[in-house]
């Protein structure tokens, strides 16, 4: 307990120090003004994925505040990511092999290569469909089509970083394989459960927004990160039994 302290701790001081910096102390926001600081610039990216006539505004006076707080707290967490993962594996390396300890260092790169492209798949395509779709039905119900900043950033945090986090079903089963928590028989065995779950997890990450058909493509797709999870843990099992013959050696 007092090493996963020292890990945390090791954590959040350097993430408190950036996010002060990006958010108070930004200089960008001190030499060429506020408009045009970090969190503005991210905001405008993410802007772009609402569809033509879809408006962004503000119900309480302090909300633009708010949303530059979250959109700061998202700048420090990417810029600080890597000390993370460092922070992880110290805290976990004293434990494993030497083999299995370069095993992890080599999933760093594919853990992050995951979760970059759930992070563009949901922005080029999950959301904008969704934002498409309730335009066109407000719309179609004479509503203006609107959302509060607040909301907007939210949403589309939790869908990216949701199907960010989906696309790393594929390195999880591969880790689980390792460790000889799961084998790839299971895998095989249970891949009726994992669509299902698939699906579950489609739901949960957009429920029923567009009418079915984005939530039919994201369960497709994570029905096929499950695949390729059991096409990794097949690859962990001869990797395991290769390291215990060099082992044996």
């Amino acid at each position: 307990m007092k090493e996963l302290g020292k890990r945390i701790k090791n954590i959040l001081i350097p993430l408190l120090i950036i996010f002060f910096i990006v958010f108070v102390s930004n200089p960008l926001k001190m030499k060429i003004g506020i408009q045009n600081s970090f969190s503005v610039m991210i905001f405008h990216i993410i802007y772009s994925n609402l569809p033509e006539g879809f408006s962004v505004i503000a119900i309480t006076p302090f909300e633009a505040i708010m949303v530059d707080v979250k959109l700061s707290l998202l700048i420090s967490l990417i810029i600080i990511m890597p000390w993370i993962l460092l922070q992880i594996s110290l805290f976990v390396g004293p434990a494993l092999y030497s083999y299995e300890r370069r095993l992890l260092i080599l999933s760093i790169i594919p853990v992050i290569m995951f979760f970059i492209a759930g992070f563009l798949f949901a922005a080029s395509l999950i959301i904008p469909l969704m934002f498409k779709f309730a335009d066109t039905l407000d719309i179609s119900m004479g509503i203006l089509p609107t959302v509060s900043a607040s909301s907007f950033v939210l949403t589309i945090f939790i869908i990216e970083f949701s199907m960010g986090l989906s696309f790393e079903i594929p390195m999880f089963m591969l880790s689980l394989t390792y460790l000889g928590v799961i084998n790839s028989k299971q895998i095989k065995n249970n891949w009726r459960y994992g669509i299902a779950g698939s699906f579950v997890i489609a739901l949960i990450i957009s429920p029923g927004a567009t009418g079915g058909f984005v939530e039919t493509l994201i369960g497709l797709i994570i029905s096929g990160l499950y695949f390729l999870g059991y096409a990794f843990s097949v690859k962990a099992e001869k990797w395991k039994v290769k390291n215990n013959e060099n082992m044996d050696v």
